[in-house]
């Protein structure tokens, strides 16, 4: 168990971007460079993971439609929900919310995001959970969110960003831009992996080790960039300390709270036994730092270092929250049936 609970290696290669680029940010020079960089790794990235799903593996757990549909509301409907109704709340109490705007729309940006894979995966196998619902469930959001996550964004988010600039209209440029960018640099490779993944799929799953370790080494990279453009753009003179601690305590809040409210909701729609529970609740509770990251690139651009700041510290949490659930969920019989 001390093992799994260990810094994970991509955290470490992510916490290590982060501080190269707070204490050597590439300079103005060689920004533009990072940047079209950025975009072709994301565009690699979605078509490796358009080739590499396999629809017929995942095919029967599909058709469990309270499962999917629980962890796929829970993504979509409930968070960005709670985190629109919780800045209403926070910002009716301060001024700034307590965390400041900039971080809020970082939340917001997060709430929006599909459920995280990898981790979902592990987590259920360690807990003795449903881990093929598990598999479908993640994948199936990851899916889904290429497509629902920028009108969540252009709904809960740029609205907010508009307004700051004076611009009103929630279909303005800022959210065609958004859109059009999403499609070329997301919604077009994946699709063109897709059909790829016909002719060299079965290649790329054999070489999982090889394709994970460039899949991480492009996202602590577009981390590198994206943290460079907000230390260019003295992103940390706009955020203080108490705004940081505060960040913190929300990013925790809304971690227990939808822990617990997918638990809760996996109880009374009878989804099935201890494995489906624990599956909604690992996979409907976490956030992919994997995607969200290649999103807050495509869909904000310079801003994308301040958006990510939330997604990296949630990421952390829900992984050594889990883990610690996970660990007793192994240890009980039936967490239903009490």
């Amino acid at each position: 168990m001390l093992k799994r609970l260990m810094p994970d290696p991509f955290l470490l290669m992510i916490i290590f971007a982060v501080s190269m680029a707070c204490l050597l940010p590439c300079s103005h020079q060689f920004l533009f460079f990072f940047e079209i960089l950025t975009s072709i790794l994301v565009m690699g990235m979605f078509f490796l993971q358009g080739a590499r799903l396999d629809w017929e593996v995942l095919t029967e757990n599909f058709k469990d439609w309270r499962l999917q549909g629980l962890v796929l509301a829970s993504s979509y409907i409930i968070f960005p929900l709670m985190g629109e109704a919780l800045y209403k709340i926070f910002f009716t109490i301060s001024a700034n919310g307590f965390a400041g705007k900039s971080l809020w729309f970082g939340i917001l940006f997060l709430c929006c995001l599909p459920s995280t894979v990898q981790s979902s995966i592990a987590l259920t196998s360690m807990a003795r959970g449903n881990v093929a619902a598990a598999i479908c469930a993640a994948s199936l959001s990851n899916l889904v969110g290429i497509v629902v996550t920028p009108i969540l964004v252009g709904i809960f988010v740029l609205p907010k960003l508009g307004l700051s600039a004076g611009a009103h209209d929630l279909f303005g440029d800022q959210f065609t831009h958004a859109i059009i960018r999403f499609s070329w640099e997301l919604f077009l490779p994946f699709v063109c992996g897709q059909i790829a993944g016909r002719f060299i799929g079965d290649i790329l799953r054999r070489h999982k080790k090889l394709l994970s370790f460039c899949e991480r080494g492009s996202i602590a990279l577009m981390v590198y960039t994206a943290f460079s453009m907000a230390v260019l753009g003295n992103v940390w003179r706009v955020i203080n300390g108490y705004d940081f601690m505060a960040m913190v305590g929300i990013l925790a809040l809304i971690l227990v709270i939808m822990l617990s409210l997918t638990l809760f909701l996996a109880e009374k729609m009878k989804t099935g036994d201890f494995g489906n529970a624990i599956a909604i609740q690992f996979c409907g509770s976490k956030k992919a730092l994997t995607s969200g990251i290649p999103m807050s690139s495509a869909l904000f651009g310079t801003q994308a270092g301040v958006m990510s700041i939330p997604l990296l510290f949630y990421h952390q949490f829900q992984i050594f929250l889990c883990a610690l659930l996970a660990k007793r969920y192994a240890q009980r019989p039936n967490i239903l049936e009490e």
